[in-house]
């Protein structure tokens, strides 16, 4: 968020708290708390969403279907997006964005939009179009937005998506250039250039998906739930100690 808004909020925290979860490392970096006050918990996956047992992968490939999730914002690099659609017309584009029916009637009714290019305000199967994508996109700019985690890419990882991320994030801590490219998305021809590449060579596009699927096999809500229980376990035999040791609780 802002720089006085995180300011402010660092302020009140370093007074107030006895501990402070980050959900990844940018973050710890950001708000830079002592590190006794400080715990790194990453994020995981929701316990309904199933990972990669049931994906079709020769399907796809063939489909080339590049997903794009968020909100109608244009920090999220929207027009970054229909640029990109633009350099792929053999190529689909899915884009759902957490906004209303009207919202995106206005955001369409204003814009030239690419024939190939899908856009909802919802979607009740949102869990099958990471399944059937070929791709996903997050384009948001790193300069006006610099996402603490990206759940996105991690639904999108774990689902056999390579994944085309910004240069910086809470998504480096799982995701790596094996599993898609790391680029501003302003380089529009770039994004399209590698998503053209990966359309071209399955062997690549096929190595991207496992190694974004094994990257993330750490974060599911199984391995999420195990993370918190340890941290909670042992705050609990900490705070127990100094009771003991006559300390406050």
């Amino acid at each position: 968020g802002p720089s006085l808004v995180r300011k402010i909020s660092q302020h009140i925290i370093r007074y107030t708290a006895d501990r402070v979860l980050v959900v990844s490392q940018c973050l710890a970096e950001q708000y830079q708390f002592d590190d006794r006050y400080c715990t790194l918990l990453p994020n995981g996956l929701r316990s309904d969403f199933t990972q990669a047992g049931k994906l079709d992968f020769a399907a796809k490939f063939q489909q080339r279907r590049i997903l794009f999730v968020g909100s109608l914002k244009a920090y999220k690099g929207i027009e970054e997006l229909l640029k990109i659609a633009r350099h792929l017309p053999d190529m689909n584009f899915i884009a759902i964005f957490s906004c209303s029916d009207k919202e995106l009637k206005r955001f369409v009714s204003n814009r030239e939009m690419p024939s190939n290019c899908d856009l909802r305000s919802a979607c009740a199967d949102i869990e099958q179009q990471y399944c059937e994508a070929f791709a996903l996109l997050n384009l948001s700019l790193p300069d006006a937005c610099i996402e603490s985690f990206a759940l996105t890419v991690l639904e999108g990882m774990s689902s056999g998506c390579p994944c085309v991320v910004p240069l910086v994030g809470g998504h480096h801590d799982y995701f790596d250039q094996q599993s898609g490219l790391a680029v501003d998305a302003r380089e529009t021809v770039i994004v399209a250039d590698f998503l053209q590449q990966l359309a071209d060579d399955s062997v690549l596009w096929r190595s991207c998906a496992d190694h974004a699927m094994a990257a993330v096999e750490s974060y599911s809500a199984a391995a999420y739930r195990a993370r918190v229980g340890g941290f909670l376990k042992s705050l609990d035999a900490q705070y127990a100690s100094e009771i003991r040791a006559g300390g406050k609780g």
